[in-house]
């Protein structure tokens, strides 16, 4: 595969700025800043509830993929290996955790924020029971946890979300031609991805 010109550095600059861990904060921006309920929450209130969710469910598991990259537990911030990818997976689950617990014992978050948590950490568990076997496409799950979020939350919110979802179901179709040709997953990956993010979500936005 060539590694140069304009189509490479694309998909790789996509690669980075819809990494899975990321996700959640584009969903954050969505629900706090351009949903029309819950938009009007007051601006100090919305900014702690980012800072909060973002650094238990982004913050701190990107940080830690970074010291393991430094300390050469990872060899790549692609992890290419299906091997590499199960103690930064296994660790990120772990931080998913803990601020899906405090979520739900020690802070008051709006009911989406706590839902996203719960999705992320339902997409996690698998992707961490189905790594060591199987390269499930991380991407696509986090791309079609989006595509659940915005949509459902749309609909639950009885709004016109026709653009936004336009948007999301735009980034999740990007998202996977960087993957497949970056040559990081196939097709199947990919798509098993998308259905394992997009079902994981709508579990944690459905359920009662």
């Amino acid at each position: 595969m060539k590694k140069h010109g304009p189509l490479y550095e694309a998909a790789h600059i996509l690669s980075v700025v819809f990494h899975p861990m990321t996700m959640p904060i584009y969903a954050m921006i969505y629900i706090l800043y351009f949903n029309p309920l819950w938009s009007l929450l007051p601006s100090g209130y919305k900014s702690i509830t980012m800072l909060y969710v973002s650094f238990g469910a982004s913050i701190l598991p990107l940080l830690a993929l970074t010291a393991m990259i430094y300390f050469g537990m990872v060899g790549n911030p692609e992890m290419p290996n299906k091997s590499e990818r199960v103690l930064p997976l296994a660790v990120s689950t772990i931080f998913v955790a803990m601020t899906c617990y405090y979520t739900h014992t020690r802070v008051e978050l709006p009911l989406p924020m706590t839902r996203l948590i719960e999705g992320m950490f339902i997409m996690m568990l698998i992707a961490v029971i189905v790594t060591p076997m199987w390269k499930i496409s991380l991407h696509s799950m986090g791309a079609g946890a989006m595509i659940a979020f915005v949509c459902l939350i749309g609909m639950a919110s009885r709004m016109d979300f026709s653009i936004e979802a336009c948007v999301v179901f735009l980034l999740a179709g990007l998202i996977g031609w960087a993957r497949l040709y970056l040559m990081s997953h196939t097709p199947h990956q990919l798509m098993v991805g998308l259905i394992v993010g997009v079902v994981s979500m709508s579990i944690a936005l459905l359920h009662r």
